[in-house]
């Protein structure tokens, strides 16, 4: 099979993909092993930097002040780089890297809110199309008992 080609500096695919890593077959406990392998080749991939804001984190993680810690008085933390899945894995989305990418957690979080949001919308719609068909089908046998 040959390689799909991608624009130069292009580390993963825009639009995801369902292309799975392994085949079909593969074991549950070997899966998490590569999950743990392909996570660390996707941070490397992309240099340890947010693919979204460009943020650089050294080797995973990186210090961060918080305000909010220790009553109010503020504190340091460590922030991770965390790796996201574009075709989420409940929509078919594998753990291919063509559908990673690397994101700080702020980016991470307003992605993973976007996909809820889009998640709950899509939901809303369904609900109001079967209420929709509901309506029709009860007004169509509906007799009035006055007639």
């Amino acid at each position: 099979m040959m390689r799909e080609t991608r624009r130069e500096g292009e580390r993963f695919y825009p639009e995801g993909t369902r292309e799975l890593p392994y085949p079909d077959h593969t074991s549950d406990v070997v899966r998490r092993l590569i999950w743990k392998r392909m996570k660390s080749a996707v941070l490397r991939r992309d240099r340890y930097r947010c693919q979204q804001c460009g943020a650089v984190f050294g080797k995973r993680r990186r210090q961060v002040f918080d305000p909010t810690l220790r009553r109010g008085r503020g504190g340091n933390r460590w922030e991770s780089l965390e790796v996201h899945h574009i075709i989420p894995r409940s929509k078919g989305g594998s753990d291919h890297p063509g559908n990673l990418m690397t994101l700080c957690p702020s980016c991470h979080l307003e992605h993973t809110a976007a996909q809820a949001s889009e998640r709950v919308a899509v939901r809303r719609d369904d609900e109001r199309f079967l209420r929709a068909l509901d309506e029709d089908y009860v007004s169509e046998w509906f007799f009035d008992p006055r007639d």
